[in-house]
């Protein structure tokens, strides 16, 4: 992109014996501006937070707000690592490793002209070891143990950290780390299908609520659809208020009947 500037100039002469004069020029300059670049290098290290020493075989994903994968990697036995992401938009920055918590952080570039990010620095704190069975490892377990808790067929888990606008089907931020997960689960398991099926409680009209549950898990599956996961590998329902798992007559036990739960299909 190119801007033309008018620039006034005055050249001033002095003459022994005259006067000070000076005569007006007009000149044109072109100042062009530098064009914007198509990606931008983050590049940082990732430490244990205790003995800030490196993570080996930690992985690393960028994904925008809608939940689609930028880039992603597995960082070096050093914890280095270099992503190469459009610098227009904001970032989740999710790090997994195995004995470490998840780490998520949001990356907003300082301006779109940005081309380098470097020498961040990503702290992971040491995981507690608890033995938990797959209904609750499901929302918070690092996707590198994936294949050690695949269900057998028939399974179901309950994706409880999965959250949604209340009312409506749009998927909340704090779903992010559960359906990276689950998108990991299906990645790692390519012959996998399954079933999401979506619940609400009683509150509110019946066949409402069937639509409601229908489209909460359609949303879900659309996420694992636009990162990849074959459409024909996800089947979805939606049940409404037909299988509470706890009484509707306080708000307390409500929450829990609304709720996706994913079944395994095949393995």
């Amino acid at each position: 992109m190119k801007n033309k500037i008018n620039i006034w100039l005055i050249g001033i002469w002095f003459w022994p014996g005259l006067p000070l004069y000076g005569q007006l020029h007009r000149s044109m300059a072109t100042i062009s501006e530098a064009p914007k670049p198509a990606v931008a290098s983050l590049e940082g290290t990732i430490l244990d937070a205790q003995t800030r020493q490196p993570v080996a075989g930690a992985t690393l994903i960028a994904a925008t707000e809608a939940g689609v994968i930028k880039a992603g990697q597995k960082v070096a036995d050093n914890g280095t690592f270099k992503l190469l992401l459009p610098p227009t938009q904001p970032y989740q920055l999710t790090v997994t490793a195995t004995g470490y918590e998840p780490y998520r952080e949001t990356l907003t570039f300082t301006s779109d002209r940005t081309d380098r990010l470097y020498g961040k620095t990503i702290m992971l704190q040491r995981a507690e070891t608890k033995p938990a069975p797959f209904q609750q490892l499901i929302a918070q377990t690092r996707i590198e143990a994936l294949p050690e808790l695949v269900p057998t067929v028939g399974a179901t888990a309950t994706l409880n950290a999965i959250r949604f606008v209340q009312s409506r089907p749009e998927l909340l931020p704090e779903s992010q780390p559960t359906l990276d997960l689950l998108l990991g689960f299906l990645k790692q398991n390519s012959r996998t299908r399954i079933e999401l099926a979506g619940h609400t409680d009683n509150q509110g009209d019946f066949d409402q609520n069937i639509t409601l549950s229908r489209e909460r898990a359609d949303a879900v599956r659309a996420f694992l659809v636009r990162n990849g996961i074959a459409i024909r590998r996800i089947q979805t329902r939606g049940y409404g208020s037909t299988r509470p798992v706890a009484a509707n007559s306080r708000e307390e036990t409500r929450q829990l009947n609304r709720r996706v739960e994913m079944t395994v299909l095949e393995r």
